[in-house]
């Protein structure tokens, strides 16, 4: 069944789109618009009712561009082809994944339908299960889900999905084999790690400025006995640091003390108890949000996309973010790479625990 053209809210004449169009539509110019002009796009493309809805479809297709950011960051694919929504309309009950991708190891060729919530867990309906693995067997590819729940993606088979039907959560991820297919790890931090930061509001703009206190003069991270000191973030060979580990900086459950003085502010960040895991492309994200908060500007993975494909910008390269990680290491500090399997304590795929 087709969408309904919705109404103008004028009364002159309805906008003739369809559906997913329209989302997509306004999902690309919010990137360039601001909040006024987006809800007055909004309201000229949509339904009051659908309105009510808007968010969660937009939140999806953000989802989408940042699932293809980490991917191309990673190098774990050689293609990865966006799949027209659009489709649905004339593939009747069937519907398409979001991407098409190629694995350069583990799963190969395999559809990726991307699914995220602001919730501790996410419900995936056997209708939608069943509508997406009929149109993937057309083809013969595996169907997976990447889904991302507070903050980190995870990758399950549809046979995972379907054993645990439909509902994941994070224990859930155990059973993703996201870092194994998609070449990555998560990094642990030990609980204690501390980062202290000096800004200074009349020192000359720097590589990193706070909106509130300024640039950033000093840095040092540190754990034990372990440390690392950075006083010129211009010439330092390590000063590319503050902004690799933005995400020990920005990651939930993090103990913030703020010290002001005069001109002068000091912020002391501590990792607490059990310790801190951080997903590799994490880091390239939080450096992404950087960039643009920069800029002025809100976090925005599909403008990033956008400038990204345009060559207008570029992604901090995975061997900065690792050659930091081997700095930290070569100074002391204990930290663990680890990478969930996909399968449980037995080898068996896809058993819940």
């Amino acid at each position: 069944m087709g969408d309904k053209a919705a109404p103008d809210p004028s009364g002159n004449r309805p906008v003739q789109s369809g559906g997913m169009e329209r989302v997509k539509f306004l999902h690309a110019a919010s990137s360039v618009l601001g909040p006024t002009w987006q809800d007055a796009l909004a309201k000229e493309l949509f339904s009051p009712k659908e309105i009510e809805t808007l968010q969660v479809r937009l939140s999806g297709l953000s989802a989408q561009d940042e699932l293809a950011l980490v991917l191309f960051y990673l190098r774990c694919c050689d293609t990865i082809v966006s799949l027209e929504q659009g489709l649905t309309r004339a593939l009747g009950d069937l519907v398409p994944a979001d991407f098409l991708c190629n694995f350069n190891k583990s799963i190969g060729k395999a559809f990726l339908e991307a699914k995220t919530t602001q919730e501790d867990q996410i419900k995936i309906s056997k209708a939608d299960r069943q509508r997406r693995r009929a149109f993937s067997a057309i083809f013969g590819i595996p169907l997976y889900y990447t889904i991302k729940i507070r903050g980190i993606w995870g990758l399950f088979s549809d046979e995972i999905v379907e054993r645990l039907d439909g509902l994941i959560k994070p224990k859930d991820f155990t059973l993703s084999s996201f870092e194994t297919s998609a070449n990555s790890y998560m990094v642990y931090f030990p609980a204690g790690t501390t980062i202290e930061k000096d800004y200074e509001v009349k020192t000359p703009e720097g590589p990193i400025r706070h909106s509130q206190y300024g640039s950033l003069t000093s840095f040092r991270i540190s754990h034990n006995s372990a440390s690392i000191h950075i006083s010129d973030l211009h010439n330092d060979p390590k000063r590319i640091m503050p902004m690799a580990l933005t995400p020990l900086q920005t990651w939930i459950g993090l103990k913030k003390e703020i010290k002001p003085d005069t001109g002068r502010t000091r912020v002391v960040e501590s990792i607490p108890a059990p310790g801190l895991f951080v997903p590799l492309y994490a880091f390239m994200l939080s450096g992404v949000d950087l960039v643009q908060k920069q800029e002025g500007q809100a976090y925005d993975a599909t403008r990033y996309l956008r400038d990204l494909q345009d060559g207008r910008t570029e992604l901090m390269p995975r061997m900065v973010v690792e050659g930091v990680l081997s700095d930290l290491e070569q100074a002391g500090f204990l930290l663990l790479r680890v990478a969930a399997t996909g399968r449980d304590a037995d080898g068996k795929q896809g058993t819940p625990a």
